[in-house]
């Protein structure tokens, strides 16, 4: 089959070839938005589940004027964690609590 004067085949290989170069193009914008917010860049991109990463203060100086980020840096949390012990003993009252919970269903 023709398209045009181009095959299917010629008309695929010049399409891939588009395609591979809008790659090479993004890319080099990729790399081009790094260097200016070097910033946005540096912080994890995952720190766990319905985590967002938090922005580092970045102060971007240009000739003009000096741009602070409009978004706040997300607040740090407190880790605790629980001991063993302290998860076996949660365990047991949620066991207790839902037995409980089943037996007055069945009552009523």
């Amino acid at each position: 089959m023709q398209i045009g004067s181009l095959s299917v085949e010629q008309t695929s290989n010049l399409v891939q070839l588009g395609a591979l170069r809008r790659i090479e193009e993004i890319g080099r914008e990729i790399d081009g938005l790094k260097s200016a917010f070097p910033a946005m860049f540096d912080a994890p991109a995952h720190r766990g589940p319905g985590r967002k990463p938090a922005l580092k203060k970045a102060i971007i100086t240009t000739a003009s004027a000096t741009v602070r980020p409009a978004v706040r840096p997300a607040p740090k949390r407190g880790g605790w964690k629980m001991s063993a012990a302290q998860r076996r003993a949660v365990s047991k009252r949620m066991k207790k609590y839902w037995t409980a919970r089943r037996k007055a269903k069945r009552a009523n």
